[in-house]
């Protein structure tokens, strides 16, 4: 389904360090400077479009919803029910904030890449690809989104046939050497070369498009959510944010409380860095350890640090416990990833029911602390299988222009030694994820009546 590509194109945004993204507008600013009015979009097809949707997005629901019923074919509203993108849509802009355009790049009537702020991300930003059909009613056919930071250097870059020629030859080598699979990343090498020998790249100039295209085919081979190629230097590691980043109310922690009934509830929306994650999930588990249950609500969760899943599990084991191995094919190595040594007076009892919440968009790490938890019986899942991105992936210099988040290992459950890759996890109480809270506390109840513990 296409709402899986843009789950895939989120997940990458999510868990990317921000890169550069070229433009041709006249609107370019300095990475130092912000805007000293809202910026106009082009009145394009495209245009029009592109700011229909920033609108929704920023709005809310109910515009949402609207902008999809205008702006989505019947077919592909069939195929992507209006309600599963609005949640989606949700679901980002919990992560994001409102969307601010900082500027844009017109590729043509049909096409715009533009790239705005996040409120709540406000040390990066996001380059947003729109496609719409080139006949009336110009419905929506491409929507793609690609970490993006306010930086213009790359504004110049024009992707001439020798640049192309680097470019694929450098990228097939990588896949070939790294990717997580030997067979498939001869397959991914083969296709990208006789891609460019037929022509399929020809007639790209911009370095954005080129990464969009070649993103689009590998992963329509692979099925991967976490490969992905990106134009701009390779991103180095960023310092941790200060402020509400680190805090319970966060867009990454919103919500850490006691229900009724006595029933802890955290809603975990991203997994941060460990050390940046560390003060907000010490101040949440404190807040639940009262309770005679526990609910993680992972619906929206698409990914994070697997080191921040290690720190949350220590609250639920008295011992050090295993939750899962990476086998790295590019490191010939194994790791144990392990559950933290919390203090017990931290910990949430270890004979209290614990719940993890579930979604089509729970993703990567949220996926790995999901299935641990249910693999070494700490957990009952309760919602919808999980979006199934389950390789471990690095980032890697393709060229000075380019650069690939290479999925190179497989993470494996303890138990079971599978993973979840593209099949997901799947819940032991299977339910839409609408539902999933009134049943994951409907059973907590009943499991603690019959331990004779009281719910008030």
């Amino acid at each position: 389904m296409q709402i899986r590509v843009l789950f895939a194109s989120i997940v990458a945004a999510t868990l990317a360090v921000p890169i550069p993204v070229t433009t041709k507008a006249t609107g370019s600013l300095p990475a130092s400077q912000t805007p000293a009015r809202p910026i106009a979009l082009p009145d394009t097809p495209a245009g029009r479009c592109a700011a229909a949707y920033l609108k929704a997005f920023s709005a809310g629901d109910d515009e949402m919803r609207a902008f999809i019923r205008e702006a989505r074919s019947p077919a592909y509203i069939a195929a992507n029910p209006v309600e599963s993108q609005v949640k989606f849509y949700r679901a980002a802009r919990e992560s994001s904030g409102t969307l601010v355009v900082d500027r844009f790049s017109a590729v043509s009537d049909f096409e715009i890449i533009v790239v705005v702020r996040m409120a709540l991300r406000p040390e990066s930003a996001l380059g947003i690809r729109f496609r719409v059909q080139s006949t009336a009613p110009h419905y929506l056919e491409v929507l793609q989104l690609n970490p993006a930071p306010l930086d213009p250097r790359f504004d110049a870059v024009v992707i001439d046939a020798a640049t192309l020629g680097r470019t694929i030859d450098a990228l097939a080598a990588l896949v070939r050497k790294a990717y997580v699979t030997p067979q498939m990343g001869e397959e991914l090498a083969g296709l990208i070369v006789a891609n460019r020998t037929s022509g399929r790249y020809a007639d790209i100039t911009n370095g954005v498009l080129l990464a969009a295209r070649l993103t689009a085919d590998l992963r329509a081979r692979a099925q991967d959510l976490h490969l992905g190629v990106f134009f701009g230097p390779l991103p180095g590691r960023t310092s941790p944010r200060p402020g509400p980043a680190g805090a319970v109310g966060s867009a990454a922690i919103p919500e850490a409380r006691i229900l009724d009934g006595n029933i802890g509830y955290i809603r975990l929306n991203r997994l941060e860095p460990r050390d940046q994650a560390q003060p907000a999930i010490a101040k949440a588990m404190a807040a639940v350890r009262p309770g005679s249950a526990l609910v993680f609500d992972l619906r929206s969760c698409m990914g994070g640090d697997p080191q921040t899943v290690e720190l949350v599990a220590g609250y639920l084991f008295d011992t050090r416990v295993v939750l899962g191995t990476r086998h790295s094919r590019l490191h010939k190595e194994v790791r144990e990833f392990r559950s933290e040594n919390v203090g017990r007076n931290a910990r949430f009892d270890a004979d209290k029911p614990v719940y993890v919440l579930t979604s089509r968009r729970t993703g990567s790490g949220c996926e790995m602390f999901a299935g641990a938890l249910q693999d070494l019986k700490r957990a009952v899942l309760v919602g919808e299988t999980t979006g199934g991105a389950g390789h471990a992936a690095m980032d890697m210099a393709v060229t000075d222009l380019f650069w690939v988040r290479m999925p190179y290992a497989m993470v494996l459950s303890p138990v079971s030694k599978r993973g979840w890759e593209r099949t997901g996890v799947s819940p032991d109480i299977q339910v839409p994820e609408d539902g999933a809270l009134d049943a994951a506390v409907q059973d907590a109840r009943k499991r603690l009546a019959s331990k004779g513990r009281s719910t008030l």
